[in-house]
């Protein structure tokens, strides 16, 4: 079967079913009732029914109503929908006063503002309205009428076109009893191709309620002016401008009912209001009327302390290298009256930049994204992020190339009442030597423009180890207790004792040349020891820069001390 084919056989499916749906109402008529009545625009006259509850409506015989959609098949049994659309809405009635309001309408080419239609059914010894149509700004599109000699009032066919449409028919249980509350509701307007659909109340006095949406709860600030919030509302059977929208305080407390006033037209609403020196919960009830219902819904207001702003404590400036992975030292939040819920966004224009997240109390994995990238941003406590940024090796930064940069931070408290931000620029000096940047972070720019003790052949904290040395194997220079380069220690294997030799290096070497050297008593020279020392297990991270080896020298110890030392050489 062709595309074409299955489609057209689609459609006589879907005819079917709508017509099998008219033929229902109109054959159960013996045993029910339909009602018509026109209001607002050409202003008819009541309608002349007789029934009980039933005055100012006009008993009809039989209608036409639906809706429609094409759907069309693709290759591959995909589906593809345009906009439904709704068919006229018909009607046969007998002539009566009616009547030649709808030819004026027509002819006049004016609208009513509504059109109802309901169909009553006979239940527990009564009468009810077990299907609505409500159509708004209806014009009449055809008229006609029919008649013979056997007597009574003619017959006459009425057709409508609309703007928008509604459709409610009451719930029905497995024992044939009617809800007498409620019932689904499905509306349609046609200008904005939008409807909605849910369980509605369906009132006995033929209007159906407004409906309020729903307001999410609002958090400000104690002792505030200029507060406000939107709503909107509709409703399937009045237009919203004839529709009355009002709010009041429901804590007078927290928010004084004068201060509140309500602005705006149509379905959109602005609410306006104050709140007093004190914090709390407060509510605000909102009600949409149509003159017959009123929809009432609250809105929750939690009033609170103002939020101070959070701070993002960092240095001027900072270093890095092009290449090498450089902590970034020095970075913190702070936040008097917040502690959760922060965002903390970080980004470089090159490179990548690299958060830890093994520190115990500090940031996890799952609390960061965009590790690795010129941009990460991390969700945690003030707590964790303070814990992360203050380790030495934290945070780390390896510059894409030799440009400099700027490390642009952005820190949000995500503070209920009323978010606070702050953000901070601080620029990246990008070297192309570490030993540049690494003295960055020991010594002053004076100093080190000044050459102050700070060069690499210095010694600047008088330790007699050079700072070349401290820069290669990871000590401070500023700290004269830390002087050993190249630590030691015996081991007994065989009746025989050896020397062990360990030593830090850096794990990014660059330029640097690391020899263990061994003295020779004999030519009383120092050789490299390599010959005569083996390695000892592998190397282990100290941090993200440093790392311990360890050496054995192979030889027992016997006779003169034996000498070694440690060689740094920058190519």
């Amino acid at each position: 079967m062709n595309q074409l084919t299955a489609f057209a056989c689609r459609r006589v499916e879907a005819c079917f079913l709508l017509l099998a749906l008219i033929g229902t109402w109109q054959t159960g008529h013996a045993q029910a009732d339909i009602y018509a009545r026109f209001t607002g625009g050409v202003n008819p006259p009541p309608g002349e029914s007789t029934a009980a509850g039933r005055n100012g409506w006009t008993d009809i015989q039989s209608f036409f109503a639906g809706a429609f959609n094409v759907v069309s098949f693709g290759s591959g049994g995909t589906a593809s929908t345009s906009n439904p659309d709704l068919y006229s809405v018909s009607f046969t009635k007998p002539v009566d006063s009616l009547s030649p309001s709808l030819f004026k309408a027509l002819t006049q080419g004016s609208a009513f503002d509504k059109l109802e239609i309901d169909y009553d059914v006979l239940y527990g010894g009564g009468v009810i309205t077990q299907t609505r149509l409500i159509y708004n700004n209806v014009f009449v599109e055809s008229l006609s009428w029919s008649g013979s000699k056997n007597g009574g009032a003619p017959d006459e066919s009425v057709s409508c076109a609309f703007k928008s449409a509604s459709f409610q028919t009451r719930l029905q249980s497995s024992n044939g009893t009617w809800n007498t509350e409620s019932g689904y509701l499905a509306f349609y307007d046609l200008q904005t191709n939008t409807g909605n659909y849910g369980l509605e109340s369906f009132p006995s006095d033929g209007s159906i309620a407004p409906s309020i949406n729903s307001v999410p709860a609002q958090t400000v600030v104690r002792n505030s002016t200029g507060l406000s919030f939107s709503f909107s509302f509709s409703d399937a059977d009045t237009d919203v401008n004839s529709l009355t929208a009002d709010a009041v305080s429901l804590s007078e407390s927290l928010i004084p009912d004068a201060s509140i006033v309500v602005t705006g037209s149509g379905g959109s609403r602005t609410v306006q209001f104050t709140t007093a020196d004190a914090t709390g919960t407060a509510a605000i009830q909102l009600s949409v009327s149509d003159g017959v219902q009123t929809t009432i819904r609250n809105v929750t207001i939690y009033v609170v302390d103002p939020n101070a702003p959070p701070t993002i404590e960092g240095p001027t400036s900072l270093a890095a290298a092009n290449g090498f992975a450089e902590p970034l030292n020095g970075l913190g939040i702070s936040d008097p009256d917040t502690e959760s819920g922060f965002q903390l966004i970080l980004g470089v224009t090159h490179g990548q930049l690299s958060l830890s997240t093994d520190i115990p109390g500090g940031v996890q994995v799952a609390q960061v994204s965009g590790n690795g990238s010129t941009s990460l941003t991390i969700n945690a406590s003030k707590t964790e992020i303070n814990t992360t940024l203050s380790d030495p090796y934290g945070l780390l930064y390896t510059a894409g190339t030799n440009t400099d940069t700027d490390l642009t931070i952005d820190l949000s408290d995500n503070d209920p009442s009323l978010p606070e931000t702050d953000n901070k620029v601080i620029p990246i000096t990008v070297f192309t030597d570490p030993f540049n940047s690494w003295q960055t972070r020991y010594f002053t720019e004076a100093e080190i423009i000044g050459g102050l003790a700070t060069g690499e052949l210095d010694d600047y904290d008088l330790d007699g180890t050079l700072n070349l040395v401290e820069f290669a194997t990871g000590l401070d220079p500023t700290n004269p207790a830390e002087l050993r380069a190249v630590n030691y220690y015996l081991t007994e294997s065989g009746g025989d004792t050896f020397l062990n030799l360990t030593y830090n290096r850096r794990i990014q070497p660059g330029g640097l040349s690391y020899t263990l050297e061994i003295y020779n008593t004999v030519t009383e020279t120092w050789v490299d020891g390599s010959a005569a020392t083996s390695p000892i297990g592998i190397p282990a991270a100290v941090n993200a820069e440093i790392e311990t080896v360890s050496f054995e020298v192979t030889s027992p110890l016997a006779g003169p001390a034996t000498l070694a030392r440690l060689k740094v050489i920058k190519l």
